[in-house]
Parts: C-alpha cells; structure tokens; sequence
C-alpha cells in the first residue's frame, strides 16, 4: 500500500486510520513486522511520525476463526473497510501569565 501526503512542512503528526473486519491485523515494512491490532470494534490508529513518515507498508489481515471468542464479533468477512489519513497539528496560544 502507498501512502500520499506532503513531503515537506509536515505538521505534527499523520495518522493512518483503518477499520477492518477480521480477527487482527499485522503492519509491515522492509519484511519486519512494526505493529499488530487485534479486532476491538474500533479504528486502528498508527502514528506514521513513529515510523519516521514512512509511505510504503503492508497490512495483513487475518480472518477469524470459529472456536475463537471475541466480545464484538466482526462480520464474517476478512478485509478493510475504510482506511484514511488524518492530520494532527500543534499551535502554539501564547504562554499563560
């Protein structure tokens, strides 16, 4: 996956935002592994700061198997839903007196 945002004047930080169906997902680059989610029902956030803005990854999804319990039980799909990034920005207000 190729990730598009601006090379320079970088805000504070970016976050990659996906909501996937399946039993965890695994983050991937240069064939190590980075990071790792397990299905909660919520977005899976990752700082690309972290990752020193990286823009090439590999997100692997595996599906979830019978016998496993999981408070919320995804669709019985395997696979991303939606996946966006979002700007986080710092500004400075002043010092308080």
């Amino acid at each position: 996956m190729n990730i598009q945002y601006p090379d320079k004047d970088f805000p504070e930080n970016y976050w990659l935002i996906i909501g996937f169906d399946g039993d965890r997902a695994e983050l991937w680059m240069d064939g190590e592994l980075c990071g790792d989610w397990f299905y909660t029902g919520n977005d899976w956030q990752i700082g690309l700061k972290y990752f020193d803005w990286s823009k090439q990854m590999t997100i692997r999804i595996y599906p979830v198997r019978e016998h496993v319990y999981v408070e919320k039980k995804p669709e019985q799909r395997c696979g991303i839903r939606k996946i966006h990034v979002q700007t986080e920005y710092r500004i400075s207000l002043g010092t308080l007196e």
